[in-house]
């Protein structure tokens, strides 16, 4: 296997909790399968099968740790006390200002003038004028309906707090994020599955993933 397996320990008992186990992997000639998710049973000598196996579970672990790695990294931008999810208002200007004061009350910002941008046709990203905030903050609104931001109709509005520190990370994810929500065929369906925050963050990961 070359370099993509590192051996952590080589286990010669049968009388072992598999919950102490903290690798990534187990290969195992005694069927494990209704004890550990991460076991591959092989033969005493390893087949051409057994090596397939063990190469689709590498792949597997890799895009699950990829996928924790998006997560966490969308989790410091993302909270769930700045997720709404069919929030109205009557125009861009009062949608600005309920997302403003919802920033507000959860410590993100303090009170200044903020722009009116429409990113995409289904995404709006009004955003704050300066960048003295300590963390990169976004409050994100997602509606089935879409309403009137511009010469656009949009079913996303995300307000964005910025902050100098980690821009390179940010931009990152923006850039993923904007993708997600960047055509009126690509947003129906995390529109629709986006019924709260965790669902939210699960369809943002799986959109930047495909």
């Amino acid at each position: 296997m070359g370099d993509e397996i590192q051996l952590r320990i080589v286990i010669t008992r049968t009388d072992v909790d598999l919950a102490e186990l903290s690798t990534d992997l187990i290969l195992t000639t005694i069927d494990l399968h209704s004890f550990a998710d991460n076991g591959v049973l092989i033969q005493p000598l390893l087949t051409e099968t057994d090596i397939d196996s063990i190469r689709k579970v590498i792949g597997r672990v890799r895009r699950q740790r990829h996928r924790r790695a998006l997560t966490n990294e969308l989790l410091w931008f993302f909270a769930p006390a700045l997720f709404l999810r069919n929030f109205t208002a009557p125009s861009e200007e009062g949608m600005i200002a309920a997302l403003r004061d919802r920033m507000i009350e959860a410590g993100a910002i303090e009170r200044e003038r903020m722009s009116s941008t429409a990113f995409t046709d289904t995404l709006a990203v009004p955003h704050t004028m300066t960048m003295n905030y300590h963390r990169t903050a976004i409050c994100i609104v997602v509606n089935e309906t879409p309403m009137r931001w511009g010469e656009n109709r949009v079913n996303v509005i995300a307000l964005i707090a910025f902050s100098a520190a980690g821009r390179t990370t940010f931009h990152a994810v923006f850039d993923q994020f904007v993708g997600v929500f960047s055509g009126r065929d690509h947003v129906q369906q995390p529109v629709r599955k986006a019924v709260d925050f965790p669902t939210f963050i699960d369809e943002l990961v799986r959109g930047i993933e495909n």
